[in-house]
């Protein structure tokens, strides 16, 4: 065999091995891409108990989207359980980007707790304070009008717009909220942030449930709020299900 066909033969196996090394890589790509669009297409709600038929779905997709609320459990967001202080500071946190601060010491705040960061950030801000000097009761179950209040003193931190006030006048529970938490929910009310259990009642004195806070959250952020975790979604407009509506903040039973 001359030099000059061994020299050809080696070029041609060459150029065979460099094809199949390339047809090979393409193809794992090309299946890996997919992978990862599938999945992306698949994780706007991975939660079991979140169907589309419910009245809060683009709500739970919007605060789980944006990271300021996760699920129970890794399949589960519990729609009907109840929130906690804890939880709810937190999530406002969340909402300013988690910063890490140093703030006050409440003996029923525990360092490794979850919450910590967050009781320290809005204990520093005045968002949220403790019952008293030495206790913040961060497991304490959180109320609608708590919940008003803590988005409402958050807006005044962050210097929103608080001109805007109801009169509340059409709800018969009127007299029911606390005198410190009635400036928050005329605020609340106005804007479409809190707009009732019903067409005539506020339950301020309520637990707030998961499905409740994602909702109100949701109205909150598209309305006022910039989000430090991720890209915002929204028109601005006060919305529950992508319409321009005003709803009840319905109760679950679920």
């Amino acid at each position: 065999m001359t030099k000059k066909r061994m020299a050809l033969l080696a070029t041609v196996s060459i150029l065979f091995c460099v094809t199949i090394v390339t047809v090979f890589v393409s193809f794992y790509a090309n299946k890996h891409d997919s992978v990862a669009a599938t999945n992306m297409t698949n994780n706007e709600n991975t939660f079991s108990d979140v169907n589309e038929s419910d009245w809060f779905y683009s709500d739970v997709v919007y605060v789980n989207k944006n990271g300021l609320m996760n699920g129970t459990s890794e399949n589960c967001f519990s729609p009907g359980a109840t929130t906690t202080r804890g939880m709810i500071v937190t999530v406002q946190w969340r909402l300013e980007g988690a910063l890490v601060e140093e703030g006050k010491t409440f003996v029923d705040v525990k360092s490794d707790a979850y919450y910590h960061g967050a009781v320290a950030w809005a204990s520093n801000h005045q968002i949220v304070t403790g019952y008293d000097e030495t206790n913040f009761g961060p497991e304490d179950e959180a109320t609608r009008e708590q919940l008003a209040t803590i988005i409402y003193r958050y807006a005044t931190y962050k210097q929103y717009d608080l001109t805007k006030k109801s009169t509340l006048d059409e709800y018969i529970d009127k007299s029911q909220i606390s005198d410190y938490a009635v400036p928050s929910i005329q605020w609340a009310n106005a804007n479409g942030i809190i707009t009732g259990t019903s067409n005539n009642t506020l339950s301020p004195g309520d637990y707030v449930q998961r499905s409740q806070l994602a909702a109100i959250l949701t109205r909150f952020c598209t309305q006022f709020a910039v989000i430090n975790t991720n890209d915002i979604t929204g028109d601005g407009s006060p919305t529950e299900n992508g319409n321009n509506v005003q709803v009840p903040d319905k109760v679950t039973t679920k």
